[in-house]
């Protein structure tokens, strides 16, 4: 637009002569949708900036991604019925590992992916999009997306699998068995490229994990003094060969290496303990004598544990832990509970005929009965549940 024009618009503006134009009632019946139109959003954008991240929030998302599906669960997986079973959801897809068989559905319950195999003892871990699958004693990892097989490792492993861990961010931490250490731990990054490898000759090592800003190798390592085992953590810095640092750990028998937010959880049969990256103990949480049943890292800063008072029996309680080792809340057992699931902000607790859904302070959120042919659940990162049978999965929408 030139001076020019500029200048004749602005006396046409300003002239008294000039009359404002005549309205049709066709044009004023258009300004009425419209105008409507205009509420609806910012209503949506008013609803997006104080809901966002709340229950309802989560409702309404889940009502446009799942439509009118029945609560109970109208969209079904089938696969192979395995009492030994292992689960992963990988976003809307789900991963069943068996003894005998891996497969991958996607969201309508359509194959992306099944082969054959013979394992002893199958196992599963799970980082942000990812999970691997293998055999503890086997040779071989296979590593998923939600679309399906996107590598195989084998000739990069040099001796029996220990234990594999993914982080968050897709670092994989293979422990190994190799010839003439008491373990190795080889470290792969998100495009399955080996950049770290450190071989143990004076510890067991049991497990593995890559911090979650995947810049230091943290391993649990079983050592002797004095005729007694010993259990501590060995910290590297992936672009050293020598440890960064090291740290006792409480009595107990390593189990499990996990993520809590940005800490290194270390869980044993007596106690959960918290370490940072430089392998200093930033708190931890006691049994004080229960036993441990099952454990979930899954939820968003926060750990899920179910304690028993003995040793079977359902005396039991579930409790959520935050990344200092503190007790969030607590729920006491109504009975014997099959299985607990954590993702985001919430937990999963399933009874024999009940799944109830809970935040991480165990407030209640949603429940279902007649659940009795479900053995598992998985919550996911909508707010859903699935509910794994002997041979069959469906989902429970809040």
């Amino acid at each position: 637009m030139t001076d020019q024009d500029q200048f004749e618009i602005h006396e046409r503006e300003q002239s008294p002569a000039a009359a404002p134009p005549k309205r049709s009632a066709l044009h004023l019946l258009w300004q009425i949708p419209l105008g409507l139109l205009a509420l609806a959003l910012a209503g949506a954008v008013l609803f997006f900036v104080f809901f966002r991240g709340t229950d309802l929030f989560d409702s309404l998302r889940r009502y446009v991604s799942y439509g009118t599906m029945d609560r109970g669960g109208s969209r079904l997986w089938v696969y192979e019925a395995d009492a030994d079973n292992h689960f992963a959801m990988l976003g809307d897809s789900l991963l069943v590992l068996s003894p005998r068989q891996v497969s991958l559905s996607d969201a309508e319950g359509g194959e992306l992916y099944r082969a054959e195999h013979n394992y002893r003892s199958p196992a599963l871990t799970c980082g942000g999009d990812y999970a691997a699958a293998y055999d503890v004693g086997g040779d071989t990892i296979s590593l998923f997306n939600r679309r399906g097989l996107i590598a195989t490792l084998h000739d990069e492993l040099d001796g029996p699998i220990l234990a594999a861990n993914l982080n968050r961010s897709g670092y994989l931490a293979v422990t190994v068995l190799s010839s003439g250490y008491k373990g190795s731990v080889l470290v792969f990054d998100p495009t399955q490229t080996r950049i770290f490898r450190f071989d143990s000759a004076d510890h067991f090592l049991t497990d593995a994990r890559v911090s979650e800003d995947h810049t230091t190798l943290i391993a649990a390592a079983l050592g002797q003094e004095g005729g007694t085992f010993q259990t501590e953590l060995i910290c590297y810095d992936l672009k050293k060969t020598e440890p960064s640092a090291t740290a006792a750990v409480p009595d107990g028998v390593p189990l499990q290496l996990a993520g809590i937010g940005n800490h290194t959880a270390l869980l044993t049969d007596r106690s959960l303990t918290l370490f940072d990256k430089a392998g200093l103990n930033e708190g931890s949480f006691s049994f004080r004598g229960e036993y441990l049943r099952a454990c979930d890292f899954g939820g968003s800063g926060f750990a899920v544990l179910l304690l028993g008072r003995y040793q079977s029996g359902s005396a039991a309680r579930v409790v959520s832990i935050g990344p200092d080792g503190t007790l969030l809340g607590e729920l006491e057992a109504e009975g014997d509970i099959l299985s607990i699931s954590a993702c985001a902000d919430h937990i999963a607790v399933l009874y024999g005929a009940k799944l109830c859904l809970f935040d991480k302070s165990f407030n209640p959120v949603a429940a279902l009965n007649g659940t009795s042919s479900a053995r598992s659940v998985l919550l996911r990162q909508d707010g859903t549940a699935v509910l794994t049978g002997r041979g069959s999965a469906t989902i429970f929408m809040p």
